[in-house]
């Protein structure tokens, strides 16, 4: 690190760091929590940051140990330290992009000898749509990928240093590594492992390095890390080892209904269609220009560059299109890799082909949002309900015209400004760059502000007001799905849950040791509590009404989205 130094090379390190603290918490208090992992990580981050253990994180009262608590511990601090709000709940999270952007600048940086394609490589990161939306939300994906990339750094370091700094590097990876693990899962060392020793192999100079791999300190490291907390819950609930590994971890990967997290897979051809959108501008400007950026891939100085790029991109996502419960976001962790590719590819300078084809995009970007301001949408159906709406793409198929037409008028903006900036490269091809860059900026904060102008539609944060502020302490809370379509409600409400149609057996706490049991309710419990003296409210879909009796009209104090709030009769008796 020292001819970083030397060179000067940090002020581009720190001119790429202050504007990704820009963009990444300059705008995190922007916009509710949504549901699904927002509210459970949040929620549980509550409880902690309030007096709660923070040895086993919990959901509704039900233990939640389905990840390691690294991020759970980092929200609550966070609460602890600025206050529990939406800001702080990003904070982990905004942090975490900012140390990815870095890490894959000082590792393109260390591959090419360059620091102006490092800085290349980290705006490209850090200005892609899906680093302003997929990572905007609250997971442990972004964390996951810094490591990631800090770990696969300390491995090119090992490989390519001589003297005493290998040993230190090699800790370095399996530190790194062990964050990681301790992040998500196993897989934060499997995938730096089997990159660093398959690009090793591939690349001659770098094979002698790979026996510092075995770094006994690095590996004690690595133990002492991860193994402590996984030993301490396996002593308080019995099972959860077997229950983590080969229930939730394998299902995932096989593809079983048996995780208490169970998603409907991405199909793969959505998944790669989607990570042209995630990229975006850069995708389309590679795509285009594909001749010139080849021409610089296939020089001899940058061959061992695109071989650990092209390995990194291969083991990740051959194993992501491989699982059986495929997420938009489970390739999160390559997207260093395409970035590195891409500053390399065009550092000399972009082809008038590639500023000429983002120019079209965002031209026909503008006039077609313009195009849906103009027109009349009122006849239009209603957005999808909030399960059907898991992933990104059902997502972007269920949003109804109206929806669309209010996103329109940030397209309007984000098209608008992108088109302008992209004249100016196209005439001022010396500054192609600077354009992109700022072209991608503008979608990226529009990104933002459109992903917080569809949280009515995935957040329940506004009926958590009404609940906190209109209902008396002893009425009943009941959500008419599975916690994790409601989970805002859990950061946003102090109230106990009662879920309504779910399947207890699913969670190992409740399966296993009966605790929670009394968080679920039956049909008939349910029909029992809504017509007693109790106060009780109902979290719906305003859709499931029509199936109710005809003689039984239900009060709907609020709709969210897609979602009512219902009050029975014992609220009107008081």
């Amino acid at each position: 690190m020292g001819d970083l130094w030397r060179s000067r090379g940090w002020l581009w390190l720190a001119a790429l760091a202050m504007l990704a603290l820009v963009l990444q918490l300059g705008f995190a208090g922007v916009g509710a929590l949504y549901n699904e992992t927002d509210g459970q990580y949040a929620g549980a981050a509550k409880i902690m940051a309030e007096g709660g253990d923070w040895i086993i994180p919990e959901n509704n009262g039900i233990p939640r140990l389905v990840k390691p608590p690294l991020l759970y511990w980092m929200m609550a601090t966070s609460f602890q330290v600025v206050g529990v709000n939406e800001f702080a709940a990003r904070v982990p999270g905004a942090l975490a992009v900012v140390a990815w952007v870095l890490a894959t600048a000082c590792l393109v940086t260390t591959l090419t000898k360059s620091h102006h394609t490092g800085f290349l490589a980290g705006i490209v990161l850090l200005t892609s749509l899906g680093s302003a939306t997929l990572a905007r939300i609250i997971m442990p994906e972004p964390m996951f990928s810094a490591c990631i990339a800090w770990a696969l750094f300390c491995g090119v370091k090992m490989c390519t240093s001589i003297g005493r700094q290998p040993a230190q590097w090699a800790v370095g990876f399996w530190i790194f590594a062990a964050i990681a693990c301790f992040t998500k899962g196993w897989h934060g060392l499997i995938y730096p492992l089997v990159i660093i020793v398959a690009a090793g192999a591939w690349i001659g100079p770098w094979r002698h390095g790979l026996r510092r791999l075995i770094s006994w300190p690095g590996i004690l490291a690595f133990l002492l890390i991860c193994l402590p907390w996984h030993f301490a819950v396996e002593a308080r609930f019995p099972g959860f080892l077997r229950n983590l590994h080969f229930t939730e971890h394998m299902g995932h990967v096989v593809g079983t209904g048996a995780p208490a997290t169970n998603y409907s897979p991405v199909p793969r051809w959505q998944f790669l269609v989607l990570h042209f959108g995630w990229f975006f501008p850069w995708s389309i400007a590679v795509i285009s220009g594909w001749k010139n950026g080849l021409v610089q891939l296939s020089k001899p100085t940058t061959a061992p560059a695109v071989r650990f790029f092209v390995v990194w991109t291969a083991v990740i996502l051959l194993s992501v299109m491989f699982t059986g419960q495929r997420q938009d976001y489970y390739a999160m962790s390559m997207w260093s890799a395409f970035a590195g590719i891409t500053a390399i590819a065009f550092a000399a300078g972009w082809a008038r082909i590639s500023l000429i084809s983002v120019g079209i995009v965002c031209l026909l970007g503008l006039m077609a949002s313009g195009t849906m301001l103009l027109v009349d949408w009122t006849n239009g159906g209603g957005p999808a309900a909030v399960a059907d709406r898991a992933t990104a793409w059902s997502t972007l198929a269920g949003l109804d015209t109206g929806l669309w037409q209010s996103l329109a008028r940030v397209g309007v903006l984000a098209f608008g400004v992108t088109t302008a900036c992209m004249v100016w490269a196209i005439v001022r091809r010396s500054a192609a760059w600077w354009a992109l860059g700022a072209a991608a900026v503008v979608f990226s904060v529009c990104g933002v502000f459109g992903y917080a102008h569809l949280a009515p539609y995935f957040s329940l944060a506004s009926m958590a007001v009404t609940l906190r502020k209109d209902l008396p302490e002893d009425a009943i809370l009941v959500y008419d799905g599975g916690i994790d379509t409601g989970s805002s409600l859990l950061f946003y409400s102090d109230r106990s849950i009662r879920l309504l149609g779910q399947r207890p057996e699913l969670e190992f706490a409740v399966r296993e040791f009966g605790i929670g049991r009394d968080r679920f309710l039956s049909q008939e419990e349910f029909d029992a509590l809504w017509q007693g003296d109790q106060v009780v409210a109902l979290i719906t879909e305003r859709a499931a009404l029509a199936a109710w009796p005809g003689h039984v009209i239900p009060q709907v104090v609020q709709q969210s989205g897609t979602q009512v709030l219902l009050l029975n009769s014992g609220s009107r008796e008081r």
